[in-house]
């Protein structure tokens, strides 16, 4: 049984290290390297990492952290393999929370994956 407690609180972590991204006193690289600390800090309480982000959900590319609501699943996309999709969300360069993902990141991850969208 996971605590949820553990991923709702680091939760408001993210939205703090997300604020301060938007005010630029912090960088894109510090940012995301705060959020993979985050997620990975729920595994101290056998938390879920999705929980630790969640802030991003529906709102953020979990890849360039853009403000944006038109977001799409690189898993339901494009003709990523199913034993691939977790070599592209955890590449260091390209990582992805929660696999939504702005139109420019999805065209970018076809191209360096070699992926098409599906029809």
């Amino acid at each position: 049984m996971s605590c949820h407690d553990i991923g709702h609180g680091l939760n408001t972590v993210s939205i703090k290290v997300l604020e301060l991204y938007d005010e630029g006193k912090i960088d894109f690289t510090i940012a995301k390297d705060l959020l993979c600390t985050i997620e990975r800090g729920v595994h101290w309480c056998d938390g879920n990492e999705y929980e630790a982000v969640e802030c991003l959900e529906g709102c953020r590319c979990g890849r360039c952290l853009v403000e944006t609501e038109d977001l799409h699943s690189i898993q339901e996309e494009t003709t990523v393999e199913r034993n691939e999709i977790f070599k592209i969300l955890d590449n260091k360069e390209d990582r992805i929370f929660l696999d939504g993902v702005c139109e420019k990141c999805l065209k970018e991850i076809c191209e360096k994956y070699n992926l098409s969208l599906r029809k």
